[in-house]
Parts: structure tokens; C-alpha cells; sequence
């Protein structure tokens, strides 16, 4: 007994042992991290797929959500609002709070991008849900607002009488500014004056509600009452940009009413105090020029106009100001800068008045101005000042916007179709349908193939721990052991070959599918290089600086416009072919799209390293020293770690496939119901445009014509100013004339006296 204890004493004591105790305390300390860090990942992948309601988990829908705040805060309404409209109609989010904001982000979204109708309903989802929801009475201000905007007003008396009058959203500031609004569009001004006053000085609506008083006042033409209201707006301390910008209006208010009611010098006062980095600087130029016209100071007022045509060359009132800039060169008696001046305009303004009249031939030539506006406004052939003189125009500004709101709408339905038809292409398969679950199966099998792995690796460790412990026949025991631990499945790869194959196969073909996308990418951007081209060709067309004929210049207009349209539609194929939906229709045509695990193999693999670990505990028994139950304890654990883990991912591989067939069939379902509201879409979007367009047509056409008639009438004046400076020089030099005839008349006459003084002596 004795001997032997000596025997285990000086094995523990060896240089061998304690370097085998130090190399499996490593290995043991590496699994139990790889352990932990695997188990991390499946439990996240099996709440991500338990705590969801639709096909967005929570990690992914948060992220999603953090985008569309950014989009929203930037002001890209469209993006943000398809970001919010997904987590909304897809429940993904888990937490409450931020659920709530993503309705009412996206129905602050739908209502800046001017949807109001769809807005509405947006809004009255939410206060639909009642007070508990945190955005209730903002959705109910809005909704007022809404409804005063589109005219309905049985809901606005509805909400009103329902929220507002029975106390359950209290009439706040901001609800009575957004109410007196509401009152001013229904014509109840009384109303909307009481609301707008009830507004206290030390509210941050205070100067916009003071602001609209002054506006009403100007509608009743009480402009004493008006002028009273905007001065307490510029006299009131601003503490933000909108607060400042409210006060600039009120600053070009007030020089507006001193104009109208006669103070000239009050008004320049009042125009000089915007500088120019205000918005509202061309305007207070503009403005000021008649303002010193007014009080017949020329040269203050032809400043002005230089002033304004070296800041704005190609603004609105541009035109305008270029005929003035001669009409008083003309006041000052300066000719030829006058003649300059109108020579300048009757150069750059006629190319535009033919170009105007070729535009306003019909509503054949209208329809084709409003198509082409509808890409970038650079192919109408006018210039900026002019197209956006036409644009100012509110009833043309309406019908153009309803003409591309039209086109822009059948664009979005010609997409939507698309989509529809790759969606049911895509959901035609019983198997590997929604990728977001192809990628969690994948993970997850991938993961569950490590776990196998790390029973294995166990096993090693334990094994060399034993062998290190052990000598003669026991060592060669366990080597043996050792290896058929390793033909089991080995160490350090999955014991699922086929894993790491058939995602090796994968990502292979993903690889040549984005290459494919990359190209298409490219070809794109030539096909939309050639269509600027094309653009550019079209404005030296319309310029006139072209010495074709106009018969070649309309054929090749034709053919542009044709090559724009192939061009165009040969950039939607291309932005079809680097979709998403394309990718995952063209990598489900792969074999094995997806990493299937072998249930049966799985469970055979399990059961062999459980008899491979049963018949080390024979081993176990024959080292028993100082460390060695600490070395087993850790090990049982690492074993007891792997059994959860086992179960763990089974449970989770159990949820995302049952997700996923739950799901795949509501997007069916919901497929389903899209495309049939797109066909009615389609149906309505048919039955209205045709007469939309047609007025829009016409609407545009009798704007191009008064905006013809107009630069016509510039050029004419120009035309006039440049005959009456001829005129004046000519005046002028005839009355030099008419002086030197008489000068010259009297020294004849002086002569003639002298002369007959002196014939008169002579004939003395």
C-alpha cells in the first residue's frame, strides 16, 4: 500500500503531470469560452424568432427602427416612412415604447410628404387605441388639421366636439395655435382670432400666433390693426431658426404695409433690416426697388436692381427686373447703358418667348412639357427664371403637381406589379422561401455542428489529461480511445461534413450571383449617363443656339424622346436584376439552397461520444490525486454545458421552423390581399388619370401661354426702349442742329448789319 502511494506521489510530483494539468486547464478554460459565446448566439437566435409577430425579429426591427429615425430626423420622409410602415404592419417590435413612436413617426411621414387621406388613418389608429397610447392627443391635433386641410367637415366637428370641448385632450398652446389654423381654413375667423390671442407672450407659439393675427387683419383690410400685430412680433426675443424666420416675415410684412398705406421711407426702413443670408432676401430686394421707385429715387433704386440681378440671375423676378434695370437707366438720362440694358433683354428673352410659343401650340405640346419637367426640369428648354415663373403661378404649380403626382403614382403601381410578380415566383416553392429564416436555419446548424465538435474536443482533453496521468498498457488504452474519439467525427470541425460543403458550395454561387448584380449595377449607370446625354442634346434643341432646321429639330427630338423611354425601361430591368427577390430566385434554382441537417446522423453521433465518455469513467477511477477532482468536476460541467446547449438549440432550430411555416404562409395571405388592392389600384388610377392629366394639360397650356404673352410684352418694351433712346439721341442732335442754324442765323444777320453800316458810310 504503501509503495504504491509513493508510485501516485511521484507521478503527480513529475514534470509530465503538472504540464498535462496546465495544458488541460487551457483547453478546458478555451471550450467553456467557446461554450458560453455559442450558447450566446442560439439563445439570441431563438428569442429573436420566439419574441416576434411577423418576419422582422427584435434585433433586426430595432435596427430597422434607428434607420428610419435617422431618415425621419434628415428629412427623407419617403425612406422613413417605409422603414416605420414595415415595423408597424410586421409588429416586430418587442418594446411597447418604441412601437408607439414607429406609428406615430409613420403617420407624421405620410402627412409632411402630403398624403393626408392615408395620414388620417394613420392617425386615427392611434387615437383610436385611446389615452393610454402616448401620442393620443398629438394624433387628435393632427387629425383636426387634417381634416380642415381636405375639407371634411362633419370629422372635424366630430373630433372637435368628442376631444377638444369635453376636456380629454387639454387645449395646450400648440393644440390652439393648431386649432386657430384649422378655424382660419373653415372660414370661422372670429374662432381662429380668439384661439390665436389666447396664446400667452412667454409661449413659443406666441409670435406665429401673432403673426397669423397680423394676416387676418390684412384680409379684413384693417391694416393699422395688422402693422400693430407684426410689430410685437419683431419686437419679441427669438430663441430658434423658426422663431426667427417668423419674425423676418413679420419684418417684410411691415415694409409691405407701409408701401401700401404710403410711407415709402418707412417701407425701406423696414426692407433694410433682412440681410442676406435671410430666405426672404430676394423678396425684400424686389420689393424695395418699388419702394424707391415710389419716391422717385432713381439711383437708389437701379442699386437695388443691380443688386438683385448679381445675387438672383436666374430667379422669378428676373425678367421683370432686367426691363426696369433700362427703364431707369432711361429716368437718368443714361442712354446707353439704357440701350444696353434693353438689348441684353431682347437677346435673352427672345429665344424664350419662341420657345413659349412653341410649347404652347396645344395640349398635345403641354402634355409633352409636363412629361419631360417630370424627370429633372432640365429638358423643357427654358430657362430656370422662366420655368420657375411658370411654377410660381399657383394654379399652374396644382395642375403640374397633380399631373406628376398621376405619373409618379402609375410608376409606383408599374413597381408594386413587379414586385408582386417576384414575390409569387419566389413563394411558388414549399421550401426555403423567407431568407431571414434560411439564415437563422443555417446559423443554427452551423452552431449545432460546432457543439458536436466540442463534445469531441471534451473527450480529447479528458484523454490527454488521463494519459498524462497514466503509463505502460493504460496509456496505449487510451490512445487507442483517442482515436476513435477522432473517427467518431475529430476535434476541430463539425462531425457534419456536409456543413461546411454545402456552405462552401453557397457561397461560391452567392459570390457569382452579386458579380452578375455588380455588372448589371454598371451597365445602369452608363444606360443613365447616355439618358443625361440625351437631356442635354434636348436643351441645346430647345436653346435655339442650334442652326438646324425646326423640321430636324423635332425629328430629333422625336428620337431622343424614343432612346430615352428604351433607356429607361432598360434601367427598370436592370434595377429588377440587382433586387433582392432576383437573388433569392435565382439561388433557390441551387442545390441544397439551404444546410440541411441530418436529424438521424445527429442523434448517432450523440450516442457514440456518450459511449466514448461512459467508458473514460473506467479511466477516471484509476487517477485520483490533489487536482484531479477538480479537472473531473470542471469536465462534468463543460458535458452538463453542452447537454443545455443541446436542448437549447433544438428548441430554438424547433421555432424558427415553425416560424417559418407560419409565417410563409401569412406573407402568402398578405400577398394575396396586396396584389388584389393593386389591381384595384390600377383600376382606379385608370379611371381617374385621364382626366386629370387632360386638365392639367390645359391648366399648364394657359400658363405657358400668359407666361408667352409676358416675355413678348418684355421684349416688346425692351424693343420700344432701344427706339426711344435712338429717338431721344436723335431729338437731341436735331436740337443741336436747330441751335447752330440759329447762332449761325444771327451772326449772318450781326454781318449783314455791319456790312450795311458800312455800305451806308461808303455812299456817303
Amino acid at each position: 500500500m504503501a509503495s504504491k502511494l509513493l508510485a501516485l506521489l511521484a507521478l503527480v510530483a513529475s514534470p509530465a503531470a503538472l504540464a498535462a494539468d496546465r495544458g488541460t486547464t487551457e483547453r478546458l478554460r478555451d471550450l467553456e469560452t467557446e461554450i458560453g459565446k455559442i450558447g450566446s448566439e442560439v439563445e439570441d437566435t431563438r428569442l429573436n424568432f420566439t419574441e416576434r409577430s411577423g418576419l422582422i425579429g427584435v434585433g433586426e426591427a430595432r435596427r430597422r427602427y434607428e434607420d428610419a429615425v435617422y431618415g425621419y430626423l434628415v428629412g427623407d420622409f419617403q425612406s422613413a416612412a417605409t422603414g416605420f410602415y414595415i415595423l408597424v404592419q410586421s409588429r416586430a417590435l418587442g418594446n411597447a415604447e418604441l412601437a408607439r413612436d414607429s406609428e406615430w413617426y409613420l403617420a407624421e411621414c405620410l402627412f409632411e410628404l402630403g398624403n393626408l387621406r392615408t395620414s388620417e388613418e394613420a392617425f386615427r389608429s392611434i387615437v383610436d387605441t385611446g389615452s393610454k397610447h402616448p401620442y393620443f392627443a398629438d394624433a387628435v391635433r393632427r387629425n383636426l388639421e387634417v381634416y380642415a386641410l381636405i375639407g371634411d367637415d362633419a370629422a372635424f366637428t366630430s373630433y372637435y366636439n368628442t376631444y377638444i370641448v369635453t376636456g380629454r385632450v387639454p387645449a395646450t398652446d400648440l393644440v390652439n395655435y393648431t386649432l386657430a389654423k384649422s378655424f382660419v381654413r373653415r372660414g370661422e375667423l372670429p374662432r381662429a382670432k380668439a384661439l390665436f390671442d389666447a396664446i400667452g407672450s412667454s409661449s413659443p407659439y406666441y409670435t406665429r400666433g401673432r403673426y397669423q393675427l397680423g394676416v387676418l387683419m390684412i384680409q379684413e383690410r384693417n391694416l393699422p390693426a395688422a402693422i400693430a400685430e407684426f410689430k410685437k412680433v419683431e419686437g419679441t426675443p427669438v430663441s430658434d431658426a423658426d422663431q426667427k424666420r417668423i419674425q423676418e416675415l413679420a419684418v417684410l410684412a411691415l415694409g409691405r404695409l407701409h408701401y401700401e398705406t404710403g410711407d415709402f421711407a418707412a417701407a425701406s426702413a423696414y426692407y433694410d433690416r433682412i440681410d442676406r443670408g435671410s430666405g426672404e432676401f430676394a423678396d425684400k430686394l424686389y420689393e424695395s426697388v418699388w419702394s424707391f421707385v415710389k419716391q422717385e429715387r432713381y439711383e437708389a433704386a437701379l442699386g437695388q436692381v443691380d443688386s438683385f440681378l448679381a445675387a438672383f440671375p436666374e430667379h422669378r423676378y428676373t425678367a421683370q427686373m432686367k426691363v426696369l434695370q433700362g427703364h431707369l437707366h432711361m429716368k437718368l438720362k443714361q442712354y446707353d447703358a439704357a440701350r444696353k440694358s434693353y438689348e441684353e433683354v431682347v437677346e435673352a428673352y427672345t429665344p424664350v418667348a419662341m420657345r413659349l410659343d412653341d410649347l404652347s401650340q396645344g395640349t398635345t405640346q403641354a402634355r409633352q412639357f409636363l412629361e419631360r419637367i417630370g424627370d429633372t426640369g432640365g429638358t423643357s428648354g427654358l430657362p430656370p427664371y422662366a420655368l420657375e415663373t411658370l411654377i410660381g403661378r399657383d394654379d399652374v404649380s396644382r395642375a403640374m403637381k397633380a399631373y406628376l403626382d398621376v405619373s409618379q403614382t402609375r410608376q409606383d403601381l408599374e413597381d408594386a406589379e413587379r414586385i408582386v410578380a417576384d414575390l409569387e415566383t419566389a413563394l411558388s416553392g414549399d421550401a426555403d422561401t423567407l431568407g431571414m429564416f434560411v439564415a437563422a436555419r443555417n446559423q443554427l446548424t452551423t452552431m449545432r455542428g460546432a457543439a458536436l465538435a466540442m463534445r469531441a474536443r471534451l473527450l480529447q482533453a479528458e484523454i490527454a489529461y488521463l494519459k498524462g496521468k497514466s503509463s505502460g498498457g493504460t496509456k496505449s488504452e487510451l490512445a487507442a480511445l483517442g482515436r476513435e474519439v477522432e473517427t467518431a467525427g475529430g476535434a476541430d470541425a463539425p462531425l457534419d461534413s456536409g456543413v461546411s460543403v454545402a456552405t462552401d458550395k453557397l457561397l461560391v454561387y452567392e459570390a457569382q450571383v452579386r458579380e452578375v448584380q455588380q455588372r448589371a449595377f454598371r451597365v445602369q449607370q452608363v444606360a443613365e449617363e447616355y439618358t443625361a446625354s440625351g437631356r442635354s442634346i434636348a436643351e441645346v434643341l430647345s436653346s435655339g443656339s442650334t442652326k438646324l432646321s425646326p423640321a430636324d429639330q423635332e425629328r430629333i427630338r422625336g428620337e431622343l424622346e424614343v432612346a430615352r423611354k428604351d433607356l429607361a425601361a432598360a434601367v427598370v430591368e436592370l434595377e429588377s436584376l440587382q433586387s433582392e427577390v432576383t437573388r433569392r430566385k435565382i439561388m433557390r434554382t441551387v442545390e441544397a439552397g439551404s444546410v440541411r441537417e441530418d436529424s438521424g446522423a445527429r442523434a448517432q453521433n450523440l450516442a457514440t461520444l456518450q459511449t466514448l465518455r461512459d467508458r473514460l469513467a473506467t479511466y477516471r477511477r484509476g487517477v485520483q490525486d490533489t487536482d484531479s477532482a477538480s479537472i473531473y468536476a470542471q469536465i462534468d460541467r463543460l458535458w452538463s454545458a453542452l447537454d443545455t446547449l443541446e436542448a437549447t438549440s433544438t428548441e430554438a432550430a424547433r421555432v424558427v421552423a415553425t416560424g417559418e411555416a407560419r409565417e410563409t404562409q401569412a406573407v402568402r395571405q398578405r400577398l394575396a390581399a396586396t396584389a388584389q388592392k393593386v389591381t384595384e389600384l390600377r383600376r382606379d388610377l385608370e379611371a381617374e388619370s385621364a382626366n386629370t392629366e387632360a386638365v392639367a394639360a390645359r391648366v399648364v397650356l394657359g400658363g405657358l401661354r400668359e407666361l408667352r404673352t409676358q416675355f413678348e410684352s418684355d421684349v416688346i418694351d425692351a424693343d420700344k426702349g432701344i427706339v426711344d433712346v435712338y429717338w431721344l439721341r436723335k431729338s437731341e442732335t436735331g436740337e443741336e442742329q436747330d441751335l447752330l442754324i440759329e447762332q449761325q442765323a444771327k451772326m449772318l444777320q450781326e454781318l449783314n448789319d455791319r456790312f450795311r453800316i458800312i455800305r451806308e458810310n461808303l455812299d456817303r
